[in-house]
């Protein structure tokens, strides 16, 4: 029989509405995910008119939870686990707000799909001058706290950070998520003296005992909210001084990015040791580590590969040997959970092929370690499942990006709903073990990120959201949820249009981004996004002769000559699809907040702006490579001189939207390179 449990809160709302008692476990009074869920539920009752919730411990166990209309009318939520009560009042209260009223009847049992739902925390979530009402996190640009004043930090931004963070633990405990992967920090959160001959300056010692109290302070944050943390580790990770004498010991070869280290060297054995001891007493909170191999990128440190450089011989069996050391230290010594993760640039088969990648993870003991995975080779569109998911021995852990590093390098905010949802889908039989997401970044060191920017951030929210509820109910209809994240965004009455804008950037993606020919042909290597390669093309349209063979849009143009009607009319469709989206927008911005009304218009006509220079290239280049029957000498001027002046209304486009919010940190502008490429190949008219 389901035990009663006692009185919580009792909150009384203005005259003439009913009272709202919200009932709890004793112990749940402690949990800090509670106290918030009950505050979200109290609210969405108190705007609807009040009513009461009795809380039982029964019915599901784990995180599940039941959802039904008790005796009188009172809600029940019934589940084991305190985790469980808490995203059941979640879920009780987002449902009130989706209706828009106190719903008449319910009944909903529900539990997570996939036991581990994690997600990347970063740098930064959002700007702190931009947005002070959102929450972030900000570990990849530590020097910005740095002052010249003891204690050599800007504490008026410093002390900000636990507050923020904590707000941010509260979204993800909303979307779903139950584990924090703190991610870009590793060289962070380590003492380099801890290291024998290492010596740091007093000012940079102080700000690493700040940093060191802060971080352990996130981690209880974090426990309090229910998440299990964990640390990504890039490689084989030191300060400059660390690796200098490993170098010395023989430990490690060659220099910079051709750097190897022998994994069985007894002086990286000794160092790597010393700092993995290191964390786990200083960090005891922390659940365990994520290694990964293959990239390199961990700032502020001296990163080297355990493989070295050659892409092709014996890197697997290499790689195994240094994820088996690995876990002997991290699950054998410091028993602490150990995630393999491994993505190989410019050797893709590393992990998308069964065989290698099986070579590469044998020396993990099966069952205790966890690999992970990415759901696709790159985070192309249009690319198949990992094969590897399938094949894998061990428990996987299954990585997607919100903010798709390869649709546009992220300067294009795109919500693939319809990817997401069929890739959950097709993950049904393979039974996941978890599932982590990208908040943003990734891709050619973050040149191209533009969600930085005031009006992108719903985007990236967007994307946070969806792939939180798939991985509770993988078969949950994508578009439905989209509508759902709207309404939590912006209001009942614009939701339809915001929800159907985000419809279309996964619309202009496809067919505007992508050539679906080359996709078709060969899917793990679509390469040629029209974002990237077109305007790498050199002398393209430059002349009417053409240009070398060599050339990738050639090359698209020769190969798939039976196909460029197709691809002519996608490029109108990509640019109707954005059009849409903005008379949508306008639409949106009269129901909306006006500051979030001028980010949002800005963001649509940014958008809108790149298709238009991608679809006017598309229609120059098949004006350039057209044949002697084409009519080419006749278009091919005009389609130049319209590729142009889309160029000069994207610049125009990034100046209006930089006068307006102003650039946050000027190497992530987004589009200077790609405008910068095109500029160029556009310099001379054809001759």
């Amino acid at each position: 029989m389901l035990r009663r449990l006692l009185l919580f809160a009792l909150l009384v709302p203005s005259a003439g509405l009913a009272a709202t008692v919200i009932e709890a476990a004793p112990g749940d009074r402690e949990s800090a995910a509670w106290r918030y869920a009950h505050r979200v539920l109290a609210s969405a009752l108190e705007a609807h008119g009040g009513g009461t919730v009795q809380v039982a411990e029964g019915g599901p166990g784990g995180e599940g939870y039941r959802l039904s209309r008790g005796r009188r009318g009172a809600f029940l939520i019934e589940a084991r686990e305190p985790a469980g009560r808490a995203y059941g009042a979640l879920r009780l209260a987002r449902e009130i707000t989706l209706a828009g009223k106190i719903p008449a009847n319910l009944g909903l049992d529900e539990s997570p799909a996939y036991p581990l739902r994690m997600v990347e925390v970063e740098a930064p979530f959002y700007p702190p001058e931009a947005r002070p009402e959102r929450p972030y996190w900000l570990g990849g640009f530590r020097n910005m706290y740095d002052s010249d004043q003891p204690p050599y930090l800007d504490l008026s931004r410093f002390n900000r950070i636990p507050e923020r963070f904590e707000r941010y633990c509260q979204i993800m405990l909303e979307n779903g998520y139950n584990a924090l992967l703190f991610i870009q920090v590793e060289s962070r959160w380590v003492d380099p003296e801890i290291f024998p001959g290492v010596v740091v300056a007093a000012t940079e010692r102080a700000r690493l005992a700040a940093w060191r109290d802060l971080y352990a302070r996130l981690l209880d944050i974090g426990t309090a909210y229910g998440f299990r943390c964990y640390l990504w580790n890039s490689e084989v990770t030191f300060p400059p001084a660390v690796m200098a004498s490993l170098q010395r010991a023989g430990a490690v070869q060659g220099r910079g990015r051709a750097a190897a280290a022998d994994v069985r060297h007894p002086a990286l054995l000794e160092a790597l040791e010393t700092k993995y001891r290191y964390f786990a007493r200083t960090y005891p909170q922390m659940a365990g580590y994520l290694f990964r191999v293959g990239e390199l990128g961990e700032p502020g440190a001296v990163v080297f590969r355990p493989v070295g450089r050659d892409h092709r011989r014996g890197e697997p069996e290499r790689v195994a040997d240094f994820f088996g050391a690995m876990e002997n230290l991290v699950a054998g010594e410091l028993d602490k959970q150990f995630i393999a993760r491994t993505w190989w640039v410019g050797h893709p088969s590393i992990h998308t092929d069964p065989a290698m990648y099986a070579t590469a993870v044998s020396r993990l003991r099966s069952g205790s370690s966890w690999v992970c995975i990415k759901n696709t080779h790159e985070f192309w569109g249009g690319q198949p499942l990992n094969p590897t998911i399938a094949a894998a021995r061990h428990p996987v852990i299954v990585e997607y990006q919100g903010c798709r590093e390869y649709d546009g390098m992220g300067a294009v905010p795109v919500v693939p709903a319809r990817h997401y949802s069929k890739r959950f889908r097709q993950l049904e039989s393979a039974r996941p073990a978890g599932v982590w997401a990208w908040v943003k970044f990734g891709g050619s060191g973050g040149k191209y990120r533009l969600p930085y920017f005031y009006g992108f951030d719903d985007w990236t929210e967007a994307n946070v959201y969806l792939i939180g509820r798939l991985a509770w109910t993988p078969r949950a209809d994508a578009r439905r949820l989209l509508r759902e994240f709207a309404v939590l965004k912006v209001g009942r009455e614009a939701a339809a249009d915001y929800a159907r804008i985000m419809e279309l950037s996964e619309e202009a993606r496809d067919r505007g981004m992508y050539v679906r020919a080359v996709c078709d042909e060969n899917p793990w290597h679509p390469m040629f996004p029209v974002y990237r390669n077109y305007f790498y093309a050199g002398e393209l349209i430059a002349s009417e002769d053409g240009v070398s063979t060599d050339d990738p849009v050639k090359y698209i143009f020769d190969h798939y000559r039976s196909r460029r009607g197709e691809m002519r009319r996608d490029a109108r469709r990509a640019l109707a699809a954005r059009q849409e989206g903005l008379r949508l927008a306008e639409r949106v911005a009269a129901r909306i907040e006006p500051r979030r009304a001028a980010g949002l218009l800005e963001n649509v006509r940014h958008g809108l702006a790149l298709q238009e220079v991608l679809s006017a290239w598309i229609l120059a280049a098949d004006a350039c490579y057209a044949g002697p029957d084409e009519n080419a000498a006749a278009r091919l001027p005009r389609a130049r001189r319209q590729a142009v002046a889309r160029l000069a209304a994207l610049k125009d486009a990034r100046a209006r939207y930089d006068a307006e919010f102003g650039e946050y940190i000027d190497r992530q502008s987004g589009l200077r390179g790609f405008i910068t490429r095109a500029e160029k190949t556009l310099a001379q008219p054809p001759e």
